[in-house]
């Protein structure tokens, strides 16, 4: 959940009602660009699958219904249960509507949640029977709250303070209790995840019952209502549907004390997790479960939970970044650790996350002990730099003195062989663009297809974009997706993220190049764009090019933008040979075609071998074939 239209919505009816009380107030009338950002004039193509009511319907009938053992929606398809059915459903609740309900889940905070006694007073003094709260063992209930910058709305900073709005997030782990129902059905867990959002006045109110979660109303303070309830059941191994659906995907409607209406089961949410600039894209859109929940989380049949990673929210609030507002306020980023990352307060805090991203890791293994997803590789990245230390890992850190940057993980296997391709310490390219990519691309990409903090994937994704790349960033006016989702660059980010993302393929080191003898055969790139061709220097058609075991092979780019020579063949986890980008009027180093790279291909003694190759870039227009014998 990225953004929300219903608090939008509500910023905009408050700017027109505060514009219409007095001439004294024309300050507060709303100006042609904010009346453009709320009032968006066009919709765009999305990258994320919204998927439709259709499959929603038939997700919760038939897959969820089966999982839990009752029915969610009436033979309309309209909902009939609600949070409460599902606290119920995992011990926490028992019919009536005096205990723990998901209103009180809501509004009580983290410590009065993971203490038993004083969550049973806590009830008692909201008029609930204590009786009905459940006797619960130490962290059967862990809970947290902390700045999300993933759902916080950037292109609203391009206005005046009074519009912008912060996005929190609260996290609710209820472990399935024994003799629940959810524990009959081997659901393991259910996880709660609250969305709200705040206004800079809020934020700096200095009363101390105000949080980003508890805000000041017309009637005194009050629950600042989260617009977006999520929920994953986590299922054991054993469970019937492990196989196809080790997670279970829910969103609810908004919370309140009147049982009857509180949380009632939703089937999309109202959010974009495509957000784009305001001259491109409505603000909110509907992403149906489970198809768009599934995306971010790994796929239908390797669902994950997605770690919390405390030091991407950190970075964020630098002076350099977008939101150093957060630490002017007297909330700390990792809310109910407050400011200072050294006290015990702040410790305590930090070992409920410590204590969730344990649990993640080891859920998200159950699908994947190898390590082949970036999901995985990133939840032990962040174990591992944690596990003795509470606070901020900086995003160009290297603690461990190895030259290679703390929050880089290991590459991803079927793209690099290499365990160290990683993003390095005191290297210029690497340094500049890391935190660039983290900034501008995490948002999406720490999550959904790949992760920025892969070197890999970002330099695969170099190549496959290139001139693509250049492109998206540049023109936000496209019907189509532009990169970042959330903003339109400034000239000079932009610039610099493409200048170093096409350096970065450039320098790429691969074991079969050399540049130590000039070549016995060049081929070179002719033509414009899509339509080059490789040719055989001499020769004025593309043909195939023969080469001898032992000879080397450079290609020279005459065409107008740049290309690859990237062979088909795969072989354990490395192209046979990959030049990388080679800018237009450049060479590439030189591939030797040894007797290892001859096997590799199949070549048998004596034989010959055809290997084909293409331009990543564009490689359904530029394909050519090197035929290799064996003298």
């Amino acid at each position: 959940m990225h953004r929300d239209l219903c608090y939008m919505k509500r910023i905009f009816v408050a700017v027109l009602i505060l514009g219409c009380c007095s001439a004294d107030v024309a300050k507060a009338q709303v100006d042609a660009s904010i009346r453009r950002h709320l009032t968006p004039r066009r919709r765009v193509s999305i990258l994320v699958d919204p998927g439709n009511k259709g499959d929603a319907d038939d997700y919760y009938n038939n897959i969820v219904s089966n999982a839990v053992g009752f029915s969610l929606l009436n033979g309309s398809n309209e909902p009939i249960v609600n949070l409460d059915r599902f606290l119920q459903f995992a011990g926490y609740k028992d019919a009536t509507d005096s205990g723990l309900t998901a209103d009180r889940i809501e509004r009580f905070g983290p410590a009065t949640l993971m203490d038993l006694q004083a969550l049973r007073t806590a009830v008692q003094d909201d008029g609930g029977n204590p009786a009905n709260v459940p006797q619960l063992a130490d962290g059967d209930i862990l809970s947290t709250r902390w700045f999300a910058p993933k759902i916080t709305d950037t292109t609203l900073l391009q206005h005046p303070p009074e519009y912008h709005q912060y996005g929190w997030r609260k996290l609710v782990r209820l472990r399935t209790l024994a003799g629940s129902d959810a524990e009959g059905k081997k659901v393991t867990s259910i996880h709660i995840l609250f969305n709200v959002f705040a206004s800079r006045e809020q934020l700096l109110d200095t009363a101390p019952e105000a949080t980003p979660f508890n805000v000041k109303q017309r009637s005194g303070y009050g629950p600042n209502r989260s617009v977006n309830n999520q929920m994953m059941l986590v299922l054991g191994p054993d469970a019937p549907g492990f196989a196809n659906d080790p997670v279970l995907w829910l969103v609810f409607g908004k919370t309140s004390r009147n049982s009857a209406s509180s949380g009632k089961l939703g089937f999309a949410l109202n959010a974009s997790f495509d957000y784009r600039h305001p001259s491109t894209a409505p603000p909110g859109s509907k992403y149906f479960v489970p198809e768009s929940c599934s995306q971010c989380h790994g796929g239908r049949s390797i669902g994950k939970l997605n770690y919390l990673d405390t030091d991407h929210w950190f970075d964020r609030v630098a002076a350099d970044d977008d939101f150093p507002f957060i630490l002017t306020t007297r909330h700390g980023v990792l809310l109910d650790g407050g400011q200072d990352q050294s006290s015990a307060q702040f410790r305590d805090a930090f070992e409920v996350v410590r204590k969730l991203n344990a649990e993640i890791k080891l859920q998200n293994e159950l699908k994947d002990a190898a390590g082949l997803t970036f999901q995985v590789r990133s939840v032990r990245n962040w174990v591992r730099l944690h596990q003795a230390f509470d606070g901020h890992v900086g995003i160009l850190e290297d603690t461990d003195a190895d030259g290679f940057l703390d929050r880089s993980i290991t590459g991803t296997p079927s793209i690099s062989a290499n365990p160290n391709d990683r993003w390095r310490k005191n290297d210029r390219i690497d340094e500049s663009l890391f935190p660039l990519l983290n900034r501008f691309c995490y948002r999406c990409h720490s999550s959904l297809a790949y992760t920025v903090y892969d070197r890999s994937a970002v330099v695969e994704r170099s190549r496959s974009t290139d001139p693509v790349l250049q492109e998206f960033v540049s023109n936000p006016n496209r019907l189509v997706p532009f990169m970042p989702q959330d903003r339109v660059l400034a000239a000079v980010d932009r610039d610099r993220i493409v200048d170093l993302a096409n350096r970065l393929v450039e320098v790429q080191p691969t074991t079969l190049l050399s540049t130590t003898f000039d070549p016995d055969v060049i081929i070179e790139i002719i033509g414009r764009g899509r339509r080059a061709k490789y040719i055989e220097q001499g020769m004025s058609e593309q043909e195939d090019v023969h080469v001898t075991v032992g000879e080397s092979v450079r290609w020279d780019n005459r065409s107008n933008i740049g290309h690859t020579a990237t062979s088909d063949a795969v072989v354990s986890n490395r192209r046979l040979f990959d030049t990388g980008r080679i800018p237009r009027g450049g060479q590439s180093e030189l591939v030797v075609f040894d007797r290892d790279l001859f096997e590799a291909a199949g070549g048998k003694p004596g034989g010959s071998v055809d290997i084909t190759y293409f331009c990543v870039p564009h490689p359904t227009t530029m394909k050519s074939t090197i035929v290799l014998s064996d003298k």
